[in-house]
């Protein structure tokens, strides 16, 4: 044997060692990303006893494992907890929800995101020593964390522009969180009906907040005034300047965590969960069209059906869709019955049965392709189904079933786009 001889052999050799790890590889990627379906005399059921924590486990896992801190601040009164309740569309601040951190210190976690918002004890002249001197304990030990998502990644100072001037707190407030290495957006809110603040322009002018990274005006709630016998509605204002203020100082992924998990852009919060559907689909569809040259404990067809099961549950959870009385393997038993793949339930179709002159190899591409159809298509379909005015989604399965197939059609000849499985 010469030595281009025993090159060839090492590398076939070679070869087939990586082609048997990329197997076995594949075989644990499915099986993992099975956990928590059960298949029970042909039905798949998803057991959610087992996985009960499992929508934060996935919310962590599809963001980077990046949750961010936001920590509100300002005297009482200023409307620090209806700030938080403009920017993510619910009574999140309500009085006794919040976990208590210390005694200046309440922290709401977003159920479903990973966003907690620490809102500060009011800041009153008489005692506001011990109350700073607190809150700087409080953020000392969160920025010596080893682990970044520990710390408080962004602020937001309130003050009320109504009251049309700067406490000595707010000064002391702004330089501990900045030297902290806190980025701090000073927000007025109560924000007036003039286009332009004499107040505010004066603390810029005169650099009274000379460390603020920002400055936004807001007006959280909607308010009414009578003007000559006729009613003047002001609706809220501002959100969107504070958020694009505060998405300067953080990372993409904290970024994506806060646009999920406001409200008040919904254009944005549905490209950041489109994002993350597509990114789930293309895992699923990757190791559908490895079912095949992987030897699993069921039959192919069940596990292709129960791939496309978990995607649909994580797409569902992606998108925060309310099921009403349907459950999410409804939901996937009727996306995969109107492609016409295999149904859950009979799970009579074989894939392999599908083209057999071809053989597995075009199969598993068919596999591959049909499940990245039914994600996208499914991801396209509850995007064009959200309540603009709520942000919310709550299924119709007669319109779903009606519907779908029209999205289905215009994804079912793309390729896989993405074969990184995580």
């Amino acid at each position: 044997m010469d030595v281009k001889e025993f090159k060839d052999l090492i590398e076939i050799e070679n070869n087939q060692k990586n082609e048997n790890n990329q197997k076995v590889g594949t075989r644990e990627e499915i099986l993992k990303s099975l956990k928590g379906l059960m298949i029970s005399n042909g039905a798949i059921i998803f057991d959610k006893e087992k996985e009960k924590n499992r929508e934060e486990k996935f919310f962590k896992s599809y963001s980077g494992k990046e949750t961010v801190n936001i920590i509100v601040s300002g005297k009482t009164g200023v409307g620090k907890s209806s700030l938080i309740n403009y920017i993510f569309g619910k009574e999140v601040a309500k009085i006794g929800v919040g976990m208590p951190v210390t005694q200046e210190i309440k922290c709401y976690h977003l159920e479903k995101d990973n966003v907690n918002l620490y809102d500060t004890k009011g800041i009153e002249a008489e005692d506001y020593e011990q109350t700073l001197a607190n809150i700087q304990d409080f953020l000392d030990e969160k920025q010596k964390s080893k682990d970044e998502n520990e710390h408080i990644h962004i602020a937001w100072l309130c003050i009320s522009e109504k009251s049309g001037r700067i406490e000595t707190a707010d000064v002391r407030l702004l330089d501990i969180l900045e030297n902290c290495g806190i980025p701090t957006i000073v927000v007025f809110t109560k924000r007036d009906t003039l286009k332009e603040s004499e107040f505010v322009k004066k603390v810029i002018d005169e650099k009274m907040l000379e460390k603020a990274r920002a400055f936004v005006r807001v007006r959280n709630v909607k308010e009414m005034f009578e003007i000559d016998d006729e009613i003047v509605v002001l609706n809220p204002k501002g959100a969107q300047e504070l958020l694009h203020e505060t998405y300067k100082y953080i990372s993409e992924g904290r970024q994506n965590a806060v646009k999920k998990a406001q409200t008040i852009i919904l254009k944005e919060r549905l490209e950041t969960m489109a994002k993350e559907a597509a990114d789930a689909t293309n895992k699923y569809a990757f190791l559908a069209a490895g079912i095949g040259a992987t030897p699993l404990p069921f039959p192919d067809s069940i596990a292709l059906a129960a791939l496309q099961t978990k995607m649909i549950i994580d797409i569902n959870t992606i998108y925060r869709v309310d099921a009403g009385t349907h459950t999410f393997t409804d939901i996937a038993a009727a996306l995969i019955s109107i492609t016409g793949i295999a149904q859950i339930g009979k799970l009579a179709a074989n894939l392999l049965k599908i083209i057999p002159v071809i053989g597995w190899a075009a199969n598993g591409a068919v596999a591959g392709s049909i499940t990245g159809a039914i994600g996208l298509g499914y991801s396209e379909y509850l995007k064009n189904n959200v309540n603009n005015e709520t942000g919310e989604i709550i299924l119709d399965l007669d319109d779903l079933k009606e519907n779908f197939l029209k999205y289905f059609n215009e994804f079912k000849n793309m390729k896989i786009l993405n074969k990184n499985v995580k």
